[in-house]
């Protein structure tokens, strides 16, 4: 298997190819005047959950990865979304990458579809590099992007962060170690996801979290993202997440 840095960086330059091509499919001065303010607040939903001692539950849409191969190719987006409804889950993650990750934003404007009758926020997880990216996440539904700091700039994320609020959207600002909140940390992004996956190595350790999160200032919300498969996962995760 290829090394993961060189994935993200091969990810990264096939992003672009697909920016200039959405360029081309969409008007991105229409797209602002089109898009409307979210109508779930995802920062809100977080204080409740704090407020109340809960945890907040994100499930996800996948349809591949580039570990793993196909993973639920011919699956039903109304299928998979009835299973998470009666899990109780507060938000969905929809991958809308095409080549690494087998998704479109007709999954997200399809899940978005069967939930827009409930609180259930839409997550849309993409590896953004572009405005147009954070307009067309809201036209198809998503209250929360993704922005990922071992991929964009200081002025990138600030940026974006700018945009995604304007539109009411929710932020996960994703981290994998120290390194990557050191150049962040004074931006004041409200949930930090701290990814328990080595992007080297590819390797999980549930624990990350909890050892990053220990370093956090300014008491965000944090989330860990992956290697979530058992109740034990959750509560070593569950101080901080």
């Amino acid at each position: 298997m290829k090394e993961v840095a060189s994935i993200l960086k091969e990810i990264v330059a096939y992003k672009k190819t697909v920016v200039e091509k959405l360029h081309k499919l969409y008007n991105l001065e229409e797209l602002k005047t089109e898009v409307v303010q979210s109508s779930l607040s995802f920062y809100g939903k977080l204080g409740d959950k704090r407020a109340g001692n809960e945890q907040f539950f994100i499930t996800e849409f996948k349809r591949k990865s580039p570990s793993e191969g196909w993973i639920n190719q011919e699956g039903a987006v109304t299928d998979i979304v009835a299973k998470y409804k009666k899990m109780g889950t507060d938000a969905i993650s929809v991958l809308t990458d095409e080549l690494y990750f087998g998704g479109s934003y007709e999954d997200l404007f399809g899940v978005t579809e069967e939930t827009k009758e409930t609180e259930i926020c839409i997550l849309n997880k993409e590896f953004v590099i572009s405005e147009i990216q954070i307009y067309l996440a809201r036209k198809f539904g998503a209250h929360i992007v993704l922005l990922i700091a071992a991929i964009l700039s200081k002025e990138e994320l600030k940026r974006f962060k700018s945009i995604a609020e304007s539109l009411g959207m929710g932020i996960i600002l994703e981290v994998h170690n120290l390194e990557e909140y050191e150049k962040v940390k004074d931006l004041n992004f409200k949930v930090i996801g701290i990814n328990n996956r080595d992007l080297h190595s590819f390797k999980t350790a549930v624990n990350n979290c909890n050892y990053i999160a220990r370093h956090l200032i300014d008491k965000p919300f944090v989330i860990a993202e992956s290697g979530m498969g058992s109740p034990m996962d959750l509560r070593i995760t569950s101080t901080h997440s």
